[in-house]
């Protein structure tokens, strides 16, 4: 999982980042947080400090399931807003920033969905051998496979088949 997107998907989706017109960030560093509730000052403040450029709760654990299940992955990120270490206007309240952050998430959202249409071209052309997302678990199953019981081998086919037969 040192690198845990696929470099054909990225790089094809990279290649439309000019087609939206909003800022794409090529590299950053992502930190995973449990949730569903937001970083507190002090978790914040140490994200910042590991060098974190994005807070999320989701995006590492559907990497490491992607992986595990043989399926190419690439991140679209949607900042919606700052955490919590930048301090908010003082003369916006409450519902007002809330509604600042769903303004942010709906152009954010347009914003991926075009810079998706503008790489499906590029996807779709993508050959199977472009990368090794497809073959991940091809060494990862150690176990003596004639020790593996058949009801186990048939539960796990629709990710370990082409491994145990």
């Amino acid at each position: 999982m040192a690198a845990p997107f696929c470099p054909a998907l990225r790089a094809a989706l990279t290649s439309a980042a000019p087609a939206v017109p909003a800022k794409v960030h090529l590299r950053g560093t992502y930190v995973c947080m449990e949730g569903p509730q937001f970083s507190t000052r002090a978790e914040s403040e140490m994200h910042r400090q590991w060098g974190g450029d994005l807070i999320g709760m989701t995006l590492m654990p559907e990497a490491k399931l992607a992986r595990e299940a043989e399926i190419c992955y690439a991140c679209v990120a949607l900042s919606t807003d700052y955490d919590c270490w930048r301090a908010h206007r003082t003369d916006v309240d409450q519902i007002h920033l809330l509604e600042e952050i769903i303004g942010n998430v709906q152009a954010a959202t347009h914003n991926a969905f075009g810079l998706i249409r503008a790489g499906l071209p590029a996807i779709a052309s993508l050959p199977d051998s472009a990368c090794t997302c497809q073959e991940a678990l091809r060494l990862a199953i150690w176990s003596d496979r004639r020790q593996i019981p058949r009801e186990v081998r048939d539960r796990l086919a629709p990710l370990t088949a082409k491994y145990l037969d």
